[in-house]
């Protein structure tokens, strides 16, 4: 299949999903408080610091080197499985511990329902892995969009039934079980029980995975700190702000990261790469200065006025959809021609600064903490993608 046919799937697969999940994060909002927000959040933080081991980035791993055979797969795969039935049973461990000692706040029953998603994400991503290396986008599309569509539908029917919290979590599980089965059972590939050593992908695998580990505890660890100085009403604003503006740019990770990392992993394509990240950097910075002036107006539009603040926040949250997806896209072109070591490097040394950026809310408050993060996102955008184009 082409490039532009499978283009042309994944773009309109994740404008179409993330199409039906703005709409239904309007109702959902409206049916809903900034404190279930705060809660699901706070839940988030634990599952997904635990997240990165679940598959060992075996799943990346297994495209980088796209030059495997069944019986790797198949040890991969069940590698991956087995990961997730560890952290789910570990999460289930440890859960009881945090919620006696208030280290975490957030709710007991709906924490260990949202774990069942240790379970099915791993063998989600190592399906996708596998459609990948085939050039399958017609395949991960329709799995994206179904799950997308029915996992909406539940969490706004259980909404406007009053599930508070509840909603949110099996709207959010429900779409990555619904998307793995759909993927699982339509994948012509299937795993067998006859095992291969998969030893080369081991480098690639752990210094991804210390990368991918440091991101999430990092992209948790502002809500922890916010959390423990605000109000849930505050927390809850700047959750729902930054999910938004999370959706946008994983939206664009996931184009580029399912479609070019296959292909910067096959063949040099270094023309390729610069003109989409031209394209990708007009594309989002048009987007963040619309949403700069208009933000505030379109969350007081569409989710009320008590969300107001969160409107404010997102104002400045929205220039990390263009200074992201700069930095995420030179990352993929990176990693998949190799260079994961100087990547990891340059994950660090931001993670450093993020850290001063903490003394910035502490002392001048939560907008101008923000403003420190985009300025760093946008320092390490720019290192990363004068890299690339060397």
């Amino acid at each position: 299949m082409s490039f532009i046919k499978n283009l042309t799937f994944e773009v309109s697969s994740k404008i179409t999903s993330q199409i039906i999940i703005v709409i239904s994060s309007i109702f959902m909002t409206r049916f809903l408080t900034p404190s279930d927000y705060a809660e699901f959040g706070m839940m988030m933080v634990a599952v997904n610091i635990l997240q990165v081991f679940q598959d060992f980035s075996i799943d990346e791993a297994i495209v980088q080197n796209n030059r495997l055979n069944d019986k790797q797969l198949s040890k991969a795969f069940w590698i991956v499985l087995v990961l997730g039935v560890i952290c789910f049973i570990l999460f289930n461990l440890i859960y009881p511990i945090f919620h006696l000692f208030e280290i975490i706040p957030f709710p007991y029953y709906p924490s260990i329902l949202l774990s069942i998603f240790y379970l099915f994400d791993g063998i989600s991503n190592m399906m996708i892995g596998k459609a990948q290396i085939d050039l399958n986008f017609k395949l991960i599309a329709q799995a994206q969009i179904y799950s997308v569509i029915i996992s909406s539908i539940i969490g706004l029917t259980l909404a406007y039934c009053g599930w508070g919290v509840y909603a949110l979590v099996i709207n959010f599980i429900s779409r990555y079980t619904i998307q793995s089965s759909i993927i699982f059972f339509l994948q012509q590939w299937k795993p067998s029980i006859e095992l291969e050593d998969i030893g080369v992908l081991k480098n690639f695998a752990i210094q991804r995975t210390f990368s991918r580990g440091i991101n999430k505890i990092f992209d948790q660890l502002d809500i922890l700190v916010i959390s423990s100085l605000s109000s849930a009403i505050v927390v809850g604003g700047y959750i729902k702000a930054k999910s938004i503006q999370q959706q946008l740019v994983m939206m664009i990770q996931q184009i580029t990261k399912n479609l070019f990392f296959s292909y910067f992993s096959k063949k040099s394509e270094h023309d390729l790469f610069k003109k989409s990240i031209l394209m990708i950097g007009v594309m989002t910075l048009s987007i963040s200065i619309i949403f700069y002036f208009t933000a505030e107006l379109l969350f007081i539009t569409f989710f009320g006025e008590i969300w107001r603040e969160s409107g404010q926040l997102f104002s400045i949250l929205s220039f990390l959809i263009f200074t992201q997806s700069i930095y995420i896209f030179s990352e993929i072109y990176l990693n998949a021609k190799g260079q994961i070591t100087f990547t990891l490097k340059v994950n660090i040394i931001g993670k450093v600064l993020l850290l001063c950026c903490f003394g910035l809310f502490y002392f001048y408050g939560l907008m101008i903490f923000i403003l420190g993060v985009v300025g760093v996102s946008l320092i390490l955008g720019g290192v990363m993608l004068l890299k690339s184009l060397k």
